[in-house]
């Protein structure tokens, strides 16, 4: 009877298991980056020479913050090679020292969810030897670091969290006054050699408040994001959904049509979000959803429409969807067909009136609204010479065409000087981007939400660029040259679509 028992035990287990399997397995952990730590307001003293510098100790506290997140489960943290490679590719600085606006952006282009950053307010040591001690004991040195940090949500490139966290080493063994008499009579009165602390000594102290400061931030952390996937899961649909699309945009200003203007009021957030069709390559069976893509706040409502202002990474088009919904349940009927863009060429668009080829053996509509792939918004950016990758926060999306233009001159060593259609004669064409092309030509690409990078297109002075379905993105021009260091000047590049 016990053997029958246990073994029913056993097998309720075993299907509670099962059961539970694909509900864990649904549940998408979010995915995080962090950044190193700045230590741009606090001098690190003597500890400068036991790390090398400031910067090593930052890369320092965030690689084993990396290690202690990683460790609890509870997010999934993205390599910082990855991001470092966006951050440098847009010359945006080093890690630590960007503004949450670019680092939002950045991250967007790499995937993630949030980014972690952080800020060193208070790094003291004391205990250190005077310079006529002659008895100084290295066991009573301590360290103290205070650092805040802040979680940045990647969509809307707001703040979602911010506290500060503190690590200290042991506190200093105190001495009795019987002590220190007694250590004062014994003293060599002999002119003894002023005291000297080692490498190994400083590391030691400040390694203890550095892992005392990275445990008390990974579990807010850990907290943070434990209680957000909560609030996630339990979050209940909105018994009446409203939705909206967005008419035109102007910067963050957008002006929304078809939302319930009794139902809304001055102050009020609501969700962007993107509609996107994708087609199963073998069913053929076409599928809606929305990716959220901001905010947006309520400033007015008019008599035909609503304005607001919008908070996002990306910038807003007309089309997408506003919304009280924060998962999208209930929207579906909203989400226009078509197939997201995938990659770029040189090629003109498809003239037909109704619809442009899709390689996966579909149509994509042409976007409505004046003659076939006509531009109706245009945006001028200014392309340094000793830039990497512009991100023109254009996103590309379904059947677009965009018209860029390049003009001016820019040096692209001491005694080259060209145009957008780059040097008449090429040079070490292999260290190029796009060796096919002339040095300093101006290029393009696009750079998928996965991170991925479409393959480069030559612009020149000027070019039509056909946006192939596949998936979406962000437009980046550049300039052909492996070597910007020596470039001088700048091009002015106009987009239309």
């Amino acid at each position: 009877m016990r053997t029958v028992r246990l073994y029913a035990l056993f097998l309720c287990c075993f299907l509670l298991m099962i059961a539970l399997a694909p509900s864990a397995q649904s549940q998408r952990k979010r995915q995080i980056a962090v950044l190193d730590f700045d230590f741009a307001t606090v001098d690190i003293g003597l500890a400068r020479r036991a790390y090398g510098g400031a910067k090593n100790l930052s890369r320092q506290i965030s690689d084993k913050l990396v290690t202690r997140l990683t460790g609890l489960g509870t997010c999934q943290v993205i390599e910082r090679s990855q991001l470092e490679r966006i951050i440098r590719e847009q010359r945006l600085g080093s890690l630590g020292h960007i503004d949450p606006n670019t680092m939002a952006k950045a991250g967007k282009v790499l995937g993630v969810d949030s980014l972690v950053i952080g800020n060193v307010a208070v790094f003291d040591l004391k205990g250190l030897p005077q310079p006529r001690e002659t008895n100084w004991d290295p066991s009573r040195m301590s360290a103290r670091i205070v650092a805040s940090f802040r979680v940045i949500d990647t969509t809307t490139a707001l703040v979602e969290m911010s506290k500060e966290g503190s690590g200290s080493s042991a506190p200093p063994q105190k001495r009795s006054g019987k002590s220190r008499f007694w250590e004062e009579l014994l003293k060599d009165n002999r002119r003894q050699p002023a005291p000297k602390v080692t490498d190994e000594q400083l590391k030691s102290v400040v390694e203890e408040a550095v892992d005392e400061l990275v445990s008390n931030i990974s579990t807010e952390l850990d907290n943070h994001f434990s209680n957000a996937r909560q609030r996630a899961e339990e979050q209940p649909a909105p018994a009446n959904v409203l939705a909206g699309r967005v008419i035109r945009a102007n910067g963050p200003t957008v002006y929304i049509v078809d939302l319930n203007r009794s139902q809304v009021r001055r102050g009020d957030r609501l969700y962007v979000r993107r509609g996107i069709v994708d087609r199963d390559p073998v069913t053929g069976k076409e599928y809606k959803f929305t990716e959220k893509i901001g905010e947006v706040e309520i400033v007015e409502i008019q008599d035909e429409l609503v304005v607001g202002s919008f908070t996002g990474s990306i910038q807003v088009q007309p089309g997408d969807i506003v919304t009280n919904s924060e998962n999208g349940a209930g929207i579906s009927s909203l989400v226009r067909t078509y197939t997201p863009a995938q990659g770029m060429s040189g090629q003109e668009p498809s003239r037909n009136p109704a619809s442009t080829p899709d390689q996966r053996g579909g149509t994509v509509p042409r976007p409505r609204g004046g003659a076939p792939g006509a531009p109706t918004q245009e945006r001028s950016f200014t392309l340094d010479a000793r830039q990497g990758w512009l991100q023109t926060e254009i996103s590309v999306q379904p059947g677009m065409s965009l018209e860029i233009a390049a003009q001016g001159a820019i040096n692209i060593d001491r005694f080259t000087r060209v145009g957008p259609a780059g040097a008449s004669r090429r040079t070490s064409a292999s260290s190029l981007p796009l060796p096919t092309a002339a040095a300093g030509a101006v290029i393009a690409k696009i750079r998928y939400q996965n991170g991925r990078d479409s393959n480069l297109a030559l612009i020149g002075a000027g070019n039509r660029v056909r946006v192939d379905p596949g998936e979406y993105g962000m437009l980046l021009v550049g300039i052909n040259d492996g070597t910007l260091a020596d470039n001088a000047g700048a091009f002015t590049v106009t987009i239309r679509w």
